[in-house]
């Protein structure tokens, strides 16, 4: 199966009704993220923020509440972040064409 492929299927396991929520960055050099509410369907579900990279990899910072985070690659790896100051800092991989 296709690396699209695979993204598509994990949006669509973790949003199954999305919302745009807002954008935090709408293409600005390149760099794409923003909030969905996952299920606009239940007022309970929490919010997802898809982020990319249109030109090679880049680190990104997100102003967030402190906390764990799980952070979840296109392909479906997962991983929990820590924000303990504030932000988190990841890396926004390049989105592959298909």
């Amino acid at each position: 199966m296709r690396e699209s492929a695979h993204a598509i299927k994990n949006m669509i396991r973790l949003m199954p009704h999305p919302k745009l929520v807002g954008a935090i960055s709408d293409n600005v050099d390149g760099f794409s993220a923003y909030q969905f509410r996952s299920d606009a369907t239940n007022t309970t579900s929490p919010d997802v923020i898809m982020l990319w990279n249109g030109i090679g990899p880049r680190t990104v910072t997100l102003s967030l509440s402190a906390g764990t985070y799980r952070v979840i690659n296109m392909l479906g790896a997962e991983r929990t972040e820590s924000a303990g100051s504030g932000s988190l800092q990841l890396e926004s991989a390049p989105i592959r064409p298909i």
